[in-house]
């Protein structure tokens, strides 16, 4: 037992440590933006170029100012080891050497900036972190977030000094924070894995204290403090495997971020070590208070007659918390493995999108709260990349409205709609990939949509209203750049045709749609600034076409710096490679929970075997009379039995009660089905949660008569 305490100790360390490493990772620039801790968005007014630059290092040292600017290179998926970028402007490199010590920078004499270039000594991240002097960055970066240093009243004359010129507008955002890409279902999962090992190490502490019992009554005797001592075990338990686990979890970190050999690393793990100073904490604390309570409890003079105590009882509503919480986890087990294999069985039906990718885009808060700057600075350059992309055979499909039945589904909204919200934008390159046909068997991927032009593909079982038509017209005149002369063309398609979505917003099993108006229109015409034309582009729903899916941001790299919009592309998937990557997310996710079920039942079973020997160990002379008496196991344990059945019966409502009102875990986002809980899947899970719940009075029952068949023989031997 005292092996297993420590496996789980040395377990739990090196999962908190990496965790924590993990999430640091994931918000790296934070390590500058302890010194560099205000930010300004800068925009340049014109277009801007190197003297842009050279008149910004120019105000920063007027105002005694320094600053970095970060830009992230745009990734191959998001596998791929990130590459960040910062451009330094130092006023002065003396407070830079002395804050960061595992930098070592070469300095520039006479200069405006005193920044040459770095080389980084270490740097506990997995990102690849380049340093470079801020006059090398590209002109065409230069609006963006600029994280500067200075006093407060040095960085509002910084401000008003660069508002003053005609070519930047500054603006200090004191909303930034660096976004993490840590999802909190990511986190829900990762906290419940942990959450059932520390439950584990409680019990396996409760029944190792109960094996060295006899060795604590002897210390007792020979006049041992029971503070002290419990101290003193807690020690011997705990301090081997604690040491372990954190030069485990410095050797892991290491390998993953690289540097093995490279020993400074150690000395920025400072936050890494606080968590696992914490945990470490909270363990012995656990440890601690359960040994001490145990040693308080023993009676020496019990002891000395050859007596032992069992004080491990667990209180009515105990059990009852721990049988439904297993029963839950076990019923969710079932359903994620369920779910998980009938998505991985629909994997097939999205080969044909492994040539078409989605890009994820990111900008900074500044161009969200300011319309105007997101016109001026963000919409244009997307709006280039998206039309050389169309041009380049990228996809359009985009059903703005859920469909029936579906979350968020509101039929007195949909009434309102042009054909009752069931149709899709689509353009031309899309309909090259369908084999749509009209109501002549003509392929409708021969038809162009030409300029002002909208074309309507309607099946032939839907008639077109005068209310359908004019939703049309008022949505084209919404999405265009120009607002006159427009026009639709409405061609009838045969009913029932199923098309190819390439949407991975919708659900991975529905990857067709059936029946749906499709409205095909002329990316060049749509509007950027208001419309679907950009949301399309950074939402999934429009897909630049590639040779090479392995690596699908390296084939738009070239259009990307050509729009000038490679800054606000954060990496580029191949469609059919999120598909697998939101699959394996199911997987581990049944992993994780069948994991959890496990420690679960484990901790049950052991709890329900303390409970039953506790309850012998209490009773044991009136068990002892009934049966010398003659009476039947039935009468001597009904309230026994009584009480299990009742407690198993509390255990499988409290069960269902979670499943069928979910909003109770609605906001830890636990385990629920894409279609909610059908009364069916509740059925079912009713039927495991009996069986479940069978199953555990079938254990406690042999348990019972377990202890029954002990008692029986040592009436036998005379004891």
């Amino acid at each position: 037992m005292k092996k297993i305490i420590w496996g789980i100790t040395v377990l739990l360390i090196m999962i908190i440590s990496i965790g924590k490493f993990y999430e640091e990772d994931d918000v790296f620039l934070n390590y500058f933006l302890h010194e560099f801790d205000t930010t300004i968005n800068i925009t340049s007014n014109e277009h801007a170029n190197k003297n842009s630059i050279i008149k910004l290092e120019g105000i920063a040292q007027n105002n005694n100012i320094s600053f970095i600017k970060s830009e992230r290179k745009p990734m191959n998926g998001t596998r791929e080891r990130q590459t960040l970028k910062l451009y330094i402007y130092l006023n002065d490199v003396n407070w830079f050497q002395d804050s960061y010590w595992n930098i070592k920078i070469n300095k520039k004499e006479n200069k405006l900036n005193k920044f040459s270039n770095g080389e980084i000594k270490s740097l506990l991240t997995r990102k690849k972190v380049q340093l470079k002097s801020f006059e090398k960055m590209n002109e065409v970066n230069f609006s963006g977030d600029y994280h500067v240093r200075g006093t407060e009243k040095e960085i509002n004359e910084f401000v008003e000094e660069i508002n003053r010129s005609k070519e930047m507008t500054a603006v200090i955002d004191k909303s930034y924070v660096v976004t993490s890409g840590i999802t909190w279902k990511q986190v829900v999962l990762y906290m419940i894995l942990v959450g059932c090992i520390i439950s584990i190490f409680v019990v396996s502490c409760i029944l190792f204290n109960n094996l060295i019992s006899k060795e604590l009554a002897v210390e007792g005797l020979l006049g041992y403090n029971n503070f002290v001592l419990s101290i003193r075990k807690t020690i011997d338990i705990l301090l081997l495997p604690s040491c372990i686990g954190v030069v485990g979890s410095i050797a892991v970190i290491l390998l993953l971020i690289n540097a093995y050999m490279n020993f400074e690393c150690v000395f920025l793990m400072k936050d890494i070590y606080v968590a696992i100073i914490k945990i470490i904490a909270v363990l012995f604390f656990a440890e601690w208070i359960l040994l001490y309570r145990k040693i308080k409890s023993i009676n020496l003079i019990k002891w000395l007659k050859g007596y032992r105590k069992y004080s491990v009882r667990n209180s009515k509503l105990t059990k009852i918390i721990v049988t439904a919480i297993t029963i839950y986890f076990a019923t969710i087990s079932v359903m994620s493995y369920k779910e998980y294999i009938s998505l991985r069985g629909c994997l097939e039906n999205w080969r044909d999108s492994k040539h078409y990718t989605n890009i994820a885009c990111t900008w900074s808060w500044a161009y969200v709260e300011d319309d105007d700057k997101f016109n001026n600075v963000v919409a244009p350059k997307l709006n280039k990349l998206w039309n050389q992309l169309d041009n380049e055979g990228g996809i359009l499909f985009f059903a703005p409205n859920p469909e029936y039945g579906s979350t968020g589904y509101d039929d007195k909204y949909m009434k309102d709609q042009a054909f009752y919200g069931k149709y899709a934008y689509v353009n031309d390159n899309y309909l090259r990939t369908t084999n749509i046909v009209d109501i002549s068997g003509n392929k409708i991927n021969r038809n162009t949509v030409n300029e002002n032009e909208w074309i309507i593909y309607v099946p032939d079982e839907l008639k077109v209203s005068k209310k359908d038509k004019a939703k049309i017209r008022e949505d084209h005149r919404f999405q265009s750049l120009k607002k006159e002369n427009l026009k639709e063309k409405y061609i009838y398609i045969k009913s029932n045709q199923e098309t190819f979505s390439y949407d991975t917003n919708k659900r991975i099993d529905r990857a067709k749609v059936k029946g749906y108006v499709l409205v095909a229109v002329r990316g060049s015409d749509m509007s950027p600034y208001e419309g679907v034309k950009l949301p399309v582009l950074i939402n999934g729903q429009f897909h630049p076409y590639v040779l090479h899916p392995e690596k699908p941001y390296d084939e738009i790299k070239n259009i990307a710096k050509k729009t000038q919009a490679e800054q606000f592309i954060l990496y580029s998937k191949s469609v059919y490679n999120e598909v697998v990557d939101m699959i394996s997310s199911f997987k581990i996710e049944f992993i994780i929970y069948l994991i959890s079920s496990i420690l679960l039942m484990i901790i049950l079973f052991i709890s329900l075997k303390l409970d039953n020997d506790t309850y012998y160990y209490k009773n044991r002379q009136k068990i002892a009379v009934s049966n010398l008496l003659g009476y039947r196991f039935y009468d001597v344990h009904k309230n026994r039995l009584v009480s299990i059945i009742k407690g198993n019966i509390a255990s499988l409502i409290v069960v269902c009660v979670l499943i069928m009102y979910p909003k109770i875990t609605g906001s830890l986002d636990i385990f629920e089905p894409r279609d909610g809980w059908a009364n069916s899947q509740i059925a079912v899970n009713i039927v495991i949660g009996a069986l479940f719940i069978l199953i555990c009075s079938c254990i406690e029952l042999i348990l019972l008569l377990k202890n029954e068949n002990m008692v029986t023989k040592r009436l036998k031997e005379g004891y």
